[in-house]
């Protein structure tokens, strides 16, 4: 399981996305479900609903996109557009913090993790501006 999360946590790296969104608007909903899927019990305990990833990640990848003629989407952080997609986009976000979170070395946090012994007020205090 471990092992999954991390063959799909490559939609956290905006220079794997696609250049151009026409085309592409179903690049990582894959990923996204099998995230949403592995990661399901951690992520209720911190009161977010799965089932709302895949879509709030599609908004998500249209307005960066719609706006990526200021700056390509290759360049962006996830830093930089929490603030901004926050709000429509909470849920999902959620898993980018929880994903950011572990450390990619460490398989036994992952398994911490998933077997839901995480801390549900930490997970919803979380915020990668402060870590």
């Amino acid at each position: 399981m471990a092992s999954t999360v991390l063959q799909n946590s490559w939609i956290l790296d905006f220079k794997l996305w696609p250049a151009e969104y026409t085309g592409n608007e179903g690049f990582g909903d894959t990923a996204v479900g099998v995230l949403a899927q592995s990661l399901e019990k951690a992520l209720r305990e911190a009161e977010v609903d799965p089932t709302k990833l895949e879509d709030e990640c599609a908004v998500l990848k249209c307005s960066l996109y719609k706006k990526s003629t200021i700056s390509p989407v290759s360049q962006l952080s996830w830093q930089q557009i929490n603030e901004s997609y926050k709000e429509n986009c909470g849920s999902f976000f959620h898993l980018v913090d929880l994903l950011l979170s572990i450390p990619t070395s460490s398989a036994g946090c992952l398994t911490w993790l998933q077997s839901g012994q995480a801390h549900q007020d930490r997970l919803a205090q979380f915020s990668p501006m402060t870590a």
